[in-house]
């Protein structure tokens, strides 16, 4: 599990060399989980509201973080049972609240507050453009025209169509979680469900946002030693979608970088070559 996924050259390449910064969401999700399961709410709060700084899509997982915290505690005596969930939730709220209005210090502070919420809110309000690795990025094929007119013809369809698959899994979850009551693989296979879902309807899905779900994957396969066949395949895919991009040259720029037996000029330029023209470089072939 470490190696399918800690190990995988699309995510060094995307987090080491690109800078993206998708996996501290996975991050800070599993920790407000493990917080929540750890009777921990003001931590778990902490967790959730960095991770909604970050990106604001674990947002959708605050539904399912109250009904577990809601289960964990009920299990107090009559006498303390309403006391105790009040109380938590509270602790959550408070501290998630508290997070996110820190990490907006230095924007108050800059006076650039309206500008952060309006860029943070900027797709929701702008004619979105569809396209990349979830299900929208059919419509740059010529039969798939007539959709990408169609959307055009109404903005925002794509963005309101992309909520619907992670709110149908997280109220999934939250039935199955007070059905079963408190279960954690209820509880990750949710997210990761959420996460998908995300992936597969983003009007315009970008690579990295692989490493939003990985990681609660591969805790499923850490803790209950199953999922390896969808961890297998979601890591194969990212190393075939990274050599799409960047060309199979980018899978030894390490080599170039910090050892001489290969060109880092040699490589950098026929990486370039392949994603501007698709030309063949060291160890690409067209």
């Amino acid at each position: 599990a470490f190696m399918l996924f800690f190990l995988n050259p699309f995510v060094i390449f995307e987090s080491a060399v690109l800078g993206e910064f998708d996996v501290i969401v996975g991050f800070f999700v599993l920790l407000s989980i493990f917080c929540v399961l750890d009777r921990r709410p003001a931590l778990a709060g902490a967790a959730i509201g960095l991770g909604i700084v970050v990106k604001v899509v674990p947002i959708f997982l605050l539904p399912v973080l109250v009904c577990a915290l809601v289960l964990e505690y009920r299990s107090s005596g009559p006498d303390r049972r309403l006391r105790d969930v009040g109380s938590a939730l509270g602790r959550f709220l408070a501290a998630g609240l508290g997070a996110i209005a820190v990490c907006l210090v230095p924007a108050v502070l800059s006076h650039s507050l309206s500008e952060v919420i309006g860029a943070t809110s900027a797709r929701e309000t702008t004619v979105p453009q569809t396209g990349g690795f979830g299900i929208f990025g059919l419509t740059v094929l010529k039969k798939m025209s007539w959709l990408r007119t169609w959307l055009g013809w109404h903005p925002g369809l794509a963005h309101e169509l992309s909520y619907v698959g992670p709110l149908l899994i997280c109220a999934l979850g939250v039935a199955r979680l007070i059905r079963r009551g408190l279960d954690p693989a209820v509880l990750l296979l949710t997210t990761a469900g959420m996460f998908g879902a995300l992936f597969l309807t983003s009007p315009q899905t970008q690579p990295q946002y692989f490493m939003w779900v990985a990681p609660v994957v591969v805790a499923v396969v850490a803790i209950y030693g199953v999922a390896w066949f969808e961890l297998a395949t979601i890591s194969v895919t990212a190393m075939i979608l990274f050599a799409f991009i960047y060309g199979l040259d980018a899978f030894v720029l390490t080599l170039g970088q910090y050892t001489s037996l290969v060109s880092l000029h040699s490589l950098t330029s026929t990486m370039l070559d392949w994603i501007n023209n698709g030309s063949s470089g060291i160890l690409t072939v067209r």
